[in-house]
């Protein structure tokens, strides 16, 4: 028996469709469809329990854009948006939807390539960018309140890439938390996250590394000073 089949669409024209390639087709664009929808489904739910919403205060817009759970939505909703054309499309061989999934493809295999292209003329421009915008974002989102998956994912990339800062660890200064501005004092301030730290086994785990710094150091001496003083007058009182 032969694998091909004609199937009638109108009257007086056939369309000679490769079963095999129509429903391996189907079967993929569906998997990826539910694939799209798991993505789709968790970064809305994870968007919403963010509270970003909610926020009162302004949020510049690349915290919008270069947020987890908001490229989490985008990817998921172009990939369900072109599986499920191609899964319909190929299913009923909609000629109409099968179209718009091959432009789809297309356009997004000719942008993947220019992008390709692009970063490898100017990767260092496009590096030095890319270290700016994760500075900007990223670093400055680290522990504020709607940006914990931004919180998580930074955390993730220094340990598994074993680096601290997209430059270096003075990056840092860059967050409210561990800046060294004077106008906001943090116990953390002139340190780093304990995601830039190697595990020690003589070093007690829940100890920042950057307590070891000089800039930290300094800090702490300059708090110590202010402890002590406070705890010697508490005692001097006392005995009177």
């Amino acid at each position: 028996m032969s694998r091909h089949f004609y199937h009638r669409r109108n009257a007086g024209k056939f369309n000679y469709v490769n079963r095999w390639v129509k429903y391996v087709l189907s079967v993929t664009n569906f998997l990826f469809v539910m694939i799209g929808s798991i993505f789709l489904v968790f970064g809305i739910i994870a968007f919403v329990e963010s509270g970003i919403i909610t926020q009162k205060s302004k949020i510049c817009i690349l915290h919008w854009i270069f947020n987890i759970t908001v490229i989490v939505i985008i990817v998921g909703f172009i990939t369900v948006l072109v599986s499920a054309t191609g899964f319909i499309g190929s299913l009923r061989e909609n000629q109409c939807l099968l179209k718009f999934y091959y432009i789809s493809l297309a356009m997004l295999f000719v942008c993947e390539t220019i992008i390709g292209i692009l970063f490898f003329i100017y990767r260092e421009t496009a590096i030095n960018h890319a270290e700016e915008i994760v500075k900007k974002t990223f670093v400055t989102q680290y522990r504020e309140v709607g940006f914990e998956d931004s919180t998580n994912f930074m955390d993730f990339l220094q340990k598994e890439l074993q680096c601290c800062g997209p430059r270096s660890y003075t990056d840092w200064t860059a967050n409210r938390y561990f800046s060294c501005n004077d106008s906001y004092v943090s116990p953390e301030a002139c340190g780093v996250p304990f995601s830039c730290c190697r595990r020690m086994n003589n070093i007690n785990v829940g100890i920042p590394c950057s307590i070891f710094s000089i800039h930290a150091l300094i800090f702490l001496a300059r708090r110590r000073k202010g402890w002590d003083a406070a705890l010697h007058g508490r005692l001097a009182r006392k005995r009177e």
